[in-house]
């Protein structure tokens, strides 16, 4: 497999220097969606080939295309297809894409990444734990305070929380650092 994508660059090469477009889209075709599946700078070199509104039609082919393991969310990210990647987001489990786009999705979508860390801390804090544990909840809700509306969301998120949790000393004791 490593083989066929390094042959698959140097044809790319060779092709771009003979002057050989349509063998060298191809052949970034194929590096694109089927030797080096996900790598952004070849993504890139393709996208530098079309002119704008064509892009968005042969963008749209590769997104199609595209396996659905491959961590597209790197694709919209690149393209600023921001509610595409909100959903990604929104749909992976625990905190990775979250914590991985925050910075770029904050600005326009705080209440929705809001919802997203609440719904994975509360599932963080069903099982009883160890104080580390619950240390590791309050960081995370120490952070949340800092997304728009985080303050008021996270002051709700205690306040279940004692009640939920009241016979759990070691967390409570926690959150009071908050």
């Amino acid at each position: 497999r490593g083989l066929v994508a390094d042959y698959s660059k140097k044809k790319k090469e060779i092709y771009l220097l003979q002057g050989n477009k349509e063998a060298y889209l191809n052949e970034l075709w194929k590096l694109v969606l089927e030797h080096e599946v996900g790598d952004l700078d070849f993504y890139k070199e393709l996208k530098k080939q079309y002119p704008k509104e064509e892009w968005l039609i042969q963008r749209e082919e590769i997104f199609k295309r595209l396996p659905k393991n491959i961590g597209i969310e790197r694709f919209y990210n690149e393209e600023k297809l921001y509610d595409r990647l909100l959903k990604c987001v929104i749909e992976s489990g625990g905190f990775y894409l979250l914590q991985e786009y925050e910075s770029v999705l904050r600005k326009d979508y705080p209440e929705q990444l809001l919802r997203k860390y609440e719904l994975e801390i509360n599932k963080m804090a069903i099982h009883t734990n160890t104080r580390k544990h619950y240390k590791n909840l309050v960081l995370l809700l120490q952070h949340m305070q800092k997304l728009k509306g985080g303050s008021k969301e996270v002051q709700e998120i205690v306040k279940q929380w004692r009640i939920q949790y009241k016979t759990r000393p070691a967390m409570l004791d926690e959150l009071s650092k908050l």
